[in-house]
């Protein structure tokens, strides 16, 4: 039989920092035995840890940290500030509303947002991060991720690994870290980040006027040369002949295309 057992329990720092940063006592809830467990939080501020095997994690209302343990896990933190963290195993990961911080840690997971400014870092695996309504910070970690920022000015931030960041509407910046990275900025005016130690991007959707590349990496306009191919602009850096990134359906770029 599987038991919920209420005693206090010394969990990771995902958990801990978000109970500091609420200065609220939460309820100390930990899911004893095996089997896939439903575990269901309620009102107040609850804190749900699953056990072994493929469990479901609801939070409720209020402001909820849950944890998940080995197996693949459904979390859905409900209403309220919340905080999911994945473990080991295929997890999907729900903030709902309010501003959650969500992390897949390891295995391939799901991670979705709702309503809220959210806090997404997919960590090892080929993660799938969906930011939803409200301003959000995705990072995509270590594996092959795609990041969707939906609506709202968001920060994608790719990592390691070839990674697919799409900024859906709003003003967003996108990163893709190590690795080829793919870059749509969607709707809006958006910058993409770029540095010769990232790796040889795709800017999929420049738009001439509104987007703007940044340059980091102590490089500027001056240091890079642009190469013609087909319809597509090649920028490398000049004193290393690394490509820096592709601009796809955009033949010409000058300073005023750059911050």
């Amino acid at each position: 039989m599987n038991r919920i057992i209420r005693q206090p329990q010394t969990i990771p720092h995902l958990l801990e920092r978000k109970s500091r940063r609420r200065n609220r006592k939460i309820k100390p809830l930990l899911l004893s035995g095996f089997g896939n467990n439903l575990l269901r939080g309620g009102n107040g501020n609850d804190r749900l840890i699953g056990g072994n095997n493929n469990d479901t994690l609801l939070g409720g209302l209020d402001d909820d940290a849950l944890l998940g343990g080995f197996g693949n896990d459904l979390f859905d933190g409900g209403n309220g500030n919340d905080a999911l963290g994945g473990n080991n195993g295929f997890d999907t990961l729900i903030g709902g509303n309010g501003d959650d911080t969500v992390r897949g840690n390891d295995g391939n997971d799901l991670l979705v947002g709702g309503n809220g400014n959210d806090l997404f870092d997919g960590g090892n695996g080929n993660d799938n991060l969906q930011g939803g309504f409200g301003n959000d910070l995705l990072v995509g970690g270590n594996g092959n991720d795609l990041l969707v920022g939906g609506n709202g000015n968001d920060f994608l931030r790719g990592g390691k690994g070839d990674d697919n960041l799409q900024g859906g509407d709003g003003n967003d910046r996108l990163r893709g870290g190590r690795g080829n990275d793919t870059l749509i900025g969607g709707k809006g005016s958006d910058l993409f980040l770029l540095a010769s130690r990232f790796g040889g991007d795709t800017i999929m959707d420049f738009q001439l006027g509104g987007d703007k590349i940044v340059l980091s990496d102590d490089l500027e306009f001056t240091d890079l040369t642009f190469v013609l191919n087909g319809r597509n602009t090649l920028l490398t850096v000049t004193a290393s002949g690394d490509l820096l990134a592709t601009v796809n359906n955009v033949i010409s770029l000058s300073s005023e295309n750059f911050l």
